[in-house]
C-alpha cells in the first residue's frame, strides 16, 4: 500500500468517520491474529475498548462450535 496499512484510515475526514460508523466490515484472521488483536486492544484504557472486545468476542464465540469445528463468521 502506498501510505502503508492505515493509509485509507489516516486519510479519513471526521465527515468520512461519520458515514463509516454505520457500515460493518468482515475481517478474515487466523485465530492466532485474532489473539494478537485481543492483546493489543487489552493494552488499551478498558473503557474505550471494552464494547469492541465485547463484539468481537461475540463473533468469535458463534463462529466455533461445540466442536471447535471452523464456522464463517
Amino acid at each position: 500500500m502506498k501510505n502503508g496499512p492505515y493509509g485509507l484510515l489516516r486519510s479519513m475526514t471526521n465527515s468520512d468517520i461519520q458515514v463509516m460508523e454505520k457500515k460493518t466490515i468482515t475481517l478474515e484472521v487466523t485465530l492466532n491474529e485474532a489473539k494478537k488483536i485481543f492483546e493489543a486492544l487489552g493494552k488499551q484504557p478498558f473503557e474505550e475498548v471494552y464494547e469492541l472486545i465485547g463484539k468481537l468476542n461475540d463473533q468469535i464465540n458463534t463462529g466455533y462450535g461445540k466442536e471447535g469445528e471452523d464456522k464463517e463468521i
